[in-house]
């Protein structure tokens, strides 16, 4: 036999395309996670300004908006 079938041909092209839809879900779930922890990361790091900034400035640290408590 010389050549491929029809019905060779279709069966690899569906395993292929079944294996592109794999990848391309991979890759949107990677970005997803990417975006979720950089969001994390920005989110500490202001934190961490603002948790510095009230150190820096005992004496005015009730000034801060701490959603309604009071600073120690």
């Amino acid at each position: 036999m010389h050549g491929l079938s029809l019905i060779e041909i279709l069966v690899s092209v569906v395993i292929l395309g079944i294996g592109l839809l794999g990848v391309a879900a991979m890759q949107s779930l990677a970005l997803r996670g990417g975006q979720s922890s950089l969001e994390a990361s920005q989110a500490v790091m202001q934190s961490n300004a603002i948790i510095e900034a009230m150190r820096a400035n005992r004496t005015n640290a009730n000034a801060y908006n701490t959603g309604g408590r009071s600073a120690p």
